[in-house]
């Protein structure tokens, strides 16, 4: 592991594709968000994210989904999302 002493914390992550599609299968956003997904981080200081509902992912297939895309897919917290 490198140290920096002016860095507390780091981390790596990718934003691969990960389209989410409403009930009729029909794909939400376009290009761009909300069309990659991004790792959830636990660290607090790293997190990007600010949770609105619900609690953060805490096994394999549990997921995040922006307000945005929650509202345009009528999701609620504990719904199946397809990706």
């Amino acid at each position: 592991m490198l140290k920096t002493p002016t860095v507390e914390a780091a981390v790596g992550n990718i934003s691969p594709y990960a389209q989410a599609v409403d009930s009729k299968g029909d794909a939400i956003g376009g290009n761009g968000p909300p069309t990659f997904g991004i790792g959830w981080d636990p660290n607090p200081k790293l997190n990007q994210f600010h949770l609105v509902a619900g609690h953060a992912p805490q096994i394999d297939d549990q997921i995040g989904v922006d307000k945005g895309t929650a509202d345009k897919g009528h999701f609620k917290v504990g719904d199946r999302v397809t990706i």
